[in-house]
């Protein structure tokens, strides 16, 4: 892991070069505007799945929740369309499903476009230890592997359990990135020497995000959002006037399990725009449920000032104004066999009830609950009615 020192040298031979190659100037241009179409991938590249794509077979894989969202992360600046997909179970029948499409945003144009976060949403509660199979025919794939993407898995006998909401901590820094300054510790990313025609590259920053994923929580999703952006007065307080508020997604990031994505300390890198200086940034990291809803604390966020933080640079003030967030794209929703594709999600603590029988009960972590038996009634009431029996007879006088 990268240690949590930051090089603190050479400044101004930095600050120097980055206003030699004009990089950084006293009176900064406005962002251009992101061409998206231009700037990104036409052809369609698998970043990660939830669950992981392995064989079905293999006592590794990682058997999912009867209500928990399945997940496809991708590369690419198309929309995909109802007819690639299709999730079955194992006797072939079809299963009806949301098919929710999250659009990251940029606020600084580059040349590496966040991946787009796919949530494929049974409508139904999946059957208790079943093999379903979720496939993604996406046309012109970037590889051969990405061509028909089969995604196999079996079911738990269980639902999800609660959301951490009490022990997710959420962010705990954003910071320039670890190392000397220089070509590859720079916080000062220059721009590529070959750019797509129509992709409005600009000189922009890095900035790393920390947070600590759920233990063993494969099933959720985390999102990395700015919250705001707030150009400095002349005391180095936030000018409330000209803050942008807007909240904005920018990377999204599979619970862990897998060793790509562990469990623990993590972090993402970010591209931030290089003005106007100086300026305050604010960030918060929070998890997506089954429904796809933000959970965690949502005033649990973490600043970085620029450039005062930052390990090498400094800037001259700017007054070009922040640079609005830019959509990659517009995608609408997708309904599977029928399914409604703008279900709206019920508020916390108000989802649907579980029927009579249903295996899909929330228990303890490692148990599930018995057929038959009304998840309604809750431990106590037949701990109670056992009580009542048993009681009696304990203290019953012998006869003689």
């Amino acid at each position: 892991m990268p240690s949590q020192g930051i090089a603190r040298l050479t400044r101004r031979q930095l600050a120097a070069r980055l206003l030699a190659a004009g990089l950084l100037t006293a009176a900064a241009a406005p962002a251009q505007a992101q061409v998206p179409e231009a700037c990104g991938q036409p052809r369609t590249a698998i970043a990660w799945t939830q669950p992981p794509q392995m064989d079905i077979e293999d006592p590794e894989s990682t058997r999912w929740p009867i209500d928990a969202t399945l997940r496809i992360a991708y590369g690419g600046n198309r929309c995909p369309a109802p007819e690639e997909f299709t999730l079955t179970a194992a006797d072939g029948a079809p299963v009806p499903a949301q098919v929710r499409l999250i659009i990251p945003q940029v606020v600084v144009a580059h040349d590496e476009l966040p991946p787009t976060l796919v949530e494929i949403d049974p409508v139904e509660h999946l059957a208790p230890r079943a093999e379903y199979t979720l496939t993604w025919r996406a046309p012109d794939p970037r590889l051969a592997a990405f061509e028909a993407y089969t995604l196999p898995f079996k079911t738990l006998a269980r639902r999800m359990n609660p959301v951490p909401e009490d022990s997710f901590e959420g962010i705990q820094s954003i910071t320039g990135p670890d190392g000397p300054c220089g070509v590859e510790g720079n916080p000062a990313d220059l721009p590529p020497e070959t750019t797509p025609a129509g992709c409005a590259v600009e000189a922009r920053l890095i900035a790393v995000v920390r947070y600590r994923a759920a233990e063993d929580r494969p099933d959720l999703a985390y999102v990395i959002e700015r919250v705001s952006s707030a150009p400095l007065d002349a005391n180095g307080a936030p000018d409330e006037a000209r803050t942008d508020r807007t909240v904005v997604p920018l990377v999204f990031h599979p619970g862990g399990r897998e060793a790509v994505w562990p469990v623990g300390p993590r972090q993402a890198r970010l591209y931030l725009p290089a003005s106007p200086m100086p300026r305050q940034d604010c960030f918060r990291v929070r998890m997506r449920d089954e429904w796809g809803r933000l959970r965690g604390d949502e005033t649990a966020i973490a600043c970085l000032t620029l450039p005062m933080d930052l390990p090498c640079a400094r800037a001259p003030a700017s007054e070009a104004p922040v640079a609005p967030a830019t959509p990659l794209r517009d995608c609408a929703n997708v309904g599977l066999y029928g399914a409604d594709p703008d279900r709206p999600a019920p508020p916390v603590g108000a989802e649907p009830p579980v029927l009579d029988g249903d295996l899909s009960t929330q228990p303890a972590e490692g148990c599930t609950a018995a057929p038959g038996r009304s998840p309604s009634t809750p431990w106590a009431v037949w701990a109670l009615a056992l009580l009542a029996v048993v009681l009696p007879r304990r203290h019953r006088t012998p006869p003689r």
